[in-house]
């Protein structure tokens, strides 16, 4: 007998982005809604109830715990045209929107393909930017490359293989192959550039993440990269039809799972294994029934199932052996807890010498450590959006000069090179990028009489030319085409490069404050609404407007982390108010380079006021970042960091510098310099007033009592 899908199934449709769907099945075990989640990616060709094995997971779940199956645009016969990094990119707009109905635990389950999109969400490039996820499961991991060996004819692999090369260097990849090149495979369409990521001629495709002849350098950037919040558990089909017969299923599994235990990654290795006899996607045989009840079984206490023909020991179930890793490797922040980052882009741009795609990827990276991060929002004036390093500035110089050289050597000596410039638009070929961008003014003076003359019309001509002339399609050949003649070929521009990064950037007016009050209106409105309500706060600022903001939150216990340089000067003394009102300062220069590690935080509380609810939070980073109570507080560094002194000594660019290249040591101040300003009676001099103010308005109670009457009642005491 083969396992079926009931004709009808009970559940939840999900509309988590306005054209993507995920169902949710209804669970047998409770009639309340579960707190945990396992989301569902099926391979290519597949959509809804096409595997039959997610059914049966769903009906004999624990209560607390239920499954959706999610439907991406590169379902049914969508996978053509797709690609598994939209696939990752559509799965983070899911877990993020489940994370706002859902309190507990996201796990993602792959099966076949979906394997791959499960890898690439947790080690693909750009993976950072994803939402964070509790685990993740890849069952039937299949290398399409050596499926596709076994499946196709070799002529015709080899010659669909040819044939698609030939498209994508001619910028073609976009293309449908026609159906003898790839013998209908799956019955879907398929573009030039998704059939080299999947036949992968040179074992570099992006979807090949399970062949078996992989060197160890792509498994360290796989296997070997996955984080250590999301274990992973690995269930190979002992039977699967589109494994080769001459790989050796366990040699394989046990090779991954030593890449992941060399890394930083979790793997839960007891219940990692081969299935034996189970088919592809456990249906071809009678056996398929009580291997599946292998794998969903659960050994719950409350799980209103039971085993029908497994022993006891078989009933370890993907859930509980995600669950025993996850009590191992749960950072000390519930993943339920929401954090979200301000950005002041006109206080705190990313230094000249960082990328801001990497400097937000980093932030992000930070930000994640203490829980689920639902939005990173920068502000800036639309005037500093003009920024471009000074690195980029001089490569697009280098280039260009290159382009001017390599005209002058054709037109004295005709020196040309290997392969001609071929024009994007008509295909015209040109021996040089000098004559490509004197032809390009062709199509930039058409383009600019279609641009005017759609300008002049109005109601439905203007839209039946606008369609006809400058389509999206059309819009977006032309100006893929424009790049590195008409504009530059890196696309460099702040904005772009941080919205690149999952940055949500708000460009407010050219006046003066206008970010900061974005800002705060900002943090008033996310605090309003349920969904949006945080536990965390990471302002990157070091502006004292933002004082009243942090100390607020800090005394309704929400977790405020202030990133920032040495603080600016504020009346002609050094201000430490945002470090003393926040639960921790950490330094920028750090933070953009990812260089944040447990010696940074050590030193981060060092000029916190400490308070009952900023206590509880600052036990809960020490818990986070893995530091004891015999580790002690280090509080020279940031200490020294505030110095007025030292303001010619140590630039934002130097600390940059030192801690991107030397990251093992912990900074220790000169004896001689290492003097306890931030408490003056320590030096015998004077108790400062304006000092003793400061700890008192941190100290004091939230009462109606306004900041003018306690100043008044304090002067009145001073007299």
């Amino acid at each position: 007998m083969a396992l079926t899908v009931p004709a009808h199934r009970q559940g939840v449709t999900h509309l988590f982005t306005p054209k993507l769907t995920a169902f949710e099945h209804t669970p047998k075990a409770s009639n309340t809604a579960p707190p945990n989640i396992i989301i569902f990616i099926g391979g290519l060709s597949d959509g809804l109830l096409t595997v039959p094995y997610p059914s049966s997971i769903a009906d004999v779940l624990p209560g607390d715990w239920c499954l959706a199956q999610v439907l991406l645009s590169s379902a049914y016969i969508g996978w053509g045209i797709s690609s598994i990094k939209k696939d990752a990119q559509e799965l983070s707009k899911c877990v993020s929107y489940f994370r706002t109905i859902k309190s507990g635990k996201i796990i993602l389950m792959g099966h076949s393909t979906g394997c791959q999109d499960v890898m690439e969400y947790l080690t693909g490039p750009g993976h950072e930017a994803n939402a964070p996820v509790d685990g993740g499961i890849i069952q039937a991991p299949v290398s399409d490359r050596e499926a596709l060996g076994e499946e196709l004819d070799a002529d015709v692999l080899k010659n669909g293989i040819a044939l698609a090369q030939k498209m994508v260097e001619a910028g073609d990849g976009e293309e449908i192959l026609p159906s003898k090149a790839t013998e209908g495979f799956f019955g879907s369409p398929v573009c030039a550039r998704r059939w080299l990521s999947l036949a992968s001629p040179n074992h570099d495709g992006d979807d090949d993440y399970f062949s078996s002849d992989l060197t160890d350098d792509q498994l360290k950037k796989t296997f070997g990269s996955l984080p250590a919040r999301s274990p992973l558990l690995i269930l190979f089909s002992g039977n699967d039809e589109y494994v080769p017969k001459y790989v050796d299923k366990e040699a394989l599994v046990k090779r991954w799972i030593s890449f992941v235990k060399k890394g930083d990654g979790k793997v839960d290795e007891e219940n990692s294994a081969i299935i034996p006899g189970a088919s592809h996607n456990l249906t071809q045989s009678p056996e398929a029934v009580p291997e599946l009840d292998l794998i969903i079984h659960a050994r719950h206490s409350h799980s209103t199932h039971s085993p029908s023909s497994s022993t006891p020991e078989e009933q370890k179930t993907v859930l509980l052996a995600l669950d025993d890793v996850q009590k191992q490797t749960d950072l000390a922040q519930s993943p339920q807890q929401k954090v979200i980052v301000l950005w002041d882009l006109d206080n705190k741009p990313p230094f000249d010498s960082i990328n801001p795609y990497d400097a937000a990827q980093n932030l992000r990276s930070f930000a994640s450590r203490f829980g689920n991060v639902i939005d990173i929002a920068a502000f800036a004036n639309r005037s500093g959006m003009s920024f471009v390093p000074s690195s980029v500035i001089e490569s697009r110089k280098e280039l260009k000069e290159y382009y001017m050289l390599e005209h002058k050597l054709h037109r004295k000596y005709k020196i040309k090179p290997d392969e001609p410039y071929v024009c994007g638009i008509c295909g015209n070929k040109k021996k040089t990028q000098v004559e490509l961008a004197k032809h390009f003014k062709i199509h930039e003076k058409e383009r600019g009489k279609k641009l005017t003359a759609a300008a002049q019309l109005k109601g439905k001509k203007r839209a039946r030319f606008v369609a006809r002339e400058l389509s999206t399609e059309k819009s977006a050949k032309y100006h893929e085409a424009a790049v590195g003649i008409t504009r530059p070929a890196d696309r460099y521009k702040l904005d772009t490069e941080l919205r690149r990064a999952g940055v949500v950037v708000n460009l407010v007016k050219s006046s003066s404050q206008a970010a900061d009050k974005a800002i705060i209106a900002y943090s008033n409105k996310m605090r309003q609404r349920k969904a949006t309500l945080y536990d965390w706060l990471i302002l990157i600022s070091d502006d004292t407007d933002f004082w009243d903001l942090v100390k607020r939150l800090s005394r309704k216990g929400v977790g405020t982390i202030v990133v920032g340089d040495r603080m600016r000067k504020v009346g002609g003394q050094p201000s430490k108010k945002l470090a003393r009102a926040a639960c921790a300062w950490v330094p920028w220069s750090l933070v953009e380079t990812g260089c944040v590690d447990k010696d940074t935080i050590k030193e981060a509380f060092a000029n916190t006021v400490l308070t009952e609810k900023k206590d509880e939070k600052i036990r809960q980073i020490k818990e986070i970042f893995g530091i004891s109570e015999q580790d002690g507080i280090v509080e020279s560094y940031s200490r020294h960091s505030f110095n007025e002194s030292d303001d010619s000594d140590i630039s934002d660019q130097k600390i940059s510098n030192q801690h991107a290249s030397n990251l093992s040591g912990t900074y220790i101040p000169n004896s001689d310099l290492d003097l306890d300003l931030d408490h003056p009676l320590s030096l015998g001099s004077p108790l400062d007033a304006s000092y003793v103010e400061e700890i008192l308005d941190d100290l004091a109670p939230a009462s109606p009592l306004d900041h003018s009457t306690r100043s008044k009642s304090r002067s009145g005491s001073k007299k």
